[in-house]
């Protein structure tokens, strides 16, 4: 009897553990106010041609991406959440707008808490015009979110 009773109680136990497990997402889905600082450099023979300040305040959704367990979307950026870690997959572009191409790969890493979030981002790249002038694309941005 005592058995019957102990595994009774025990899987009240269980089944009550796994109802209240939440999911880690939910701190940080809803709107946000994002804060960009940077800068992007732009150089042709290793000589730098300009640099362009990058300053926007804006407002920011996030959201839980639902086809996995553990992914976020910030605004467009997709990621993985583990623990407060944010893990992004690289990003490459390419354009190309009379006679211009450019080529950008953007890293990100990020951490996030329940009142901040915070993305660096490095961009690295070329350019070329007709191919007669070319050169590189660099530069460091910092997203900070908080609600």
């Amino acid at each position: 009897m005592k058995k019957a009773l102990f595994l009774i109680l025990l899987a009240g136990f269980v089944f009550s553990a796994c109802e209240n497990e939440s999911d880690l997402r939910d701190d940080y889905v809803g709107e946000w106010n994002a804060a960009l600082t940077g800068a992007v450099v732009v150089t042709m023979d290793n000589e730098p041609l300009d640099e362009y300040p990058v300053t926007v305040d804006e407002k920011v959704l996030v959201s839980k991406i639902t086809s996995t367990e553990d992914g976020l979307d910030i605004g467009g950026m997709k990621c993985t959440l583990k623990g407060k870690d944010l893990i992004f997959e690289d990003e490459t572009s390419t354009s190309s707008a009379e006679g211009m191409q450019t080529t950008i790969t953007v890293k990100r890493t990020g951490t996030a808490d329940k009142n901040k979030i915070t993305i660096k981002e490095t961009y690295t790249g070329t350019w070329n015009i007709m191919m007669m002038m070319s050169g590189t694309i660099s530069g460091n941005t910092e997203i900070t979110l908080t609600k």
